[in-house]
């Protein structure tokens, strides 16, 4: 009887261009939030752990949030130091290899649970599931990259007449992107631009449910696809800290949500 009250549940909330603001989806934001602000906060801390020796540490962006209100969004720095040249530097390979440990595992992306509410009545800035925040300049290259067509030119402007009615998310429906598309090409964003559309015309429950268990599923998989740090560095490396070594790196204080 709770399954079938679930699922009668379930087909009455309201699906669509109805459902970003609805009642039903800040509950799911909520309940989703809550879920991973433990796991969120453990592996945050531990990939802190990880890079602190060599200078990285959680930086803070501007981008573009619900109803373009200027939105701030935590994350650990897993790229590539401007300041850091790779070279053959077993250091360097280390890091090259840790940053590609917390791309692969989606770890630098969790610090932006702290923006999702855990209170259905009080919605936060952002979304568990939804459209990825953009920075205004990239924004920008988008709209320079789809001017040559008048395809790209439609598709640009329906796409950024519905972003500011949707909060930005963690996870997007768009994620697997890059997996098909070279990222930062006209390709990848007209692919991505599609996904967000799609999601801002058919949202409901159920979608939302079904990127939550698909982005689980993905993360599983690429745990077996993250690098073994002492795997594949240039022979003028030599030998690399093994991750274990890394993670019992001791850092000042923890990241906490309200950080």
């Amino acid at each position: 009887m709770p399954i079938l009250k679930a699922v009668t549940l379930i087909e009455k909330t309201p699906s669509g261009i109805d459902y970003h603001d609805s009642f039903a989806k800040h509950s799911f934001n909520a309940v989703i939030a809550r879920l991973m602000e433990q796991p969120a906060k453990i592996l945050t801390n531990l990939a802190l752990q990880s890079v602190a020796p060599y200078g990285y540490s959680i930086i803070e962006q501007e981008r573009e949030g619900y109803k373009d209100e200027p939105l701030k969004v935590k994350h650990i720095q897993s790229m590539d130091r401007p300041d850091l040249p790779i070279t053959c530097d077993k250091e360097a390979h280390t890091v090259l290899l840790v940053s590609k440990v917390h791309r692969n595992l989606a770890i630098d992306s969790l610090l932006e649970f702290s923006n999702v509410s855990t209170n259905p009545y009080q919605p936060g800035p952002m979304a568990a599931v939804g459209p990825r925040p953009q920075k205004t300049d990239q924004v920008d290259v988008i709209k320079a990259m789809c001017k040559p067509t008048i395809s790209d030119r439609e598709l640009c402007s329906k796409w950024l007449d519905i972003k500011p009615q949707m909060r930005p998310a963690v996870w997007s429906p768009a994620s697997t992107v890059s997996d098909t598309y070279k990222t930062g090409s006209i390709e990848f964003h007209r692919e991505c631009m599609k996904a967000d559309i799609t999601y801002f015309e058919t949202a409901c429950l159920e979608l939302d449910f079904s990127v939550f268990a698909a982005m689980m599923f993905a993360a599983g998989k690429r745990v077996k696809q993250v690098p073994r740090l002492n795997d594949g560095p240039p022979p003028c490396c030599g030998k690399i800290k093994p991750v274990t070594f890394l993670l019992s790196q001791q850092l000042p204080g923890s990241y906490s949500p309200e950080s």
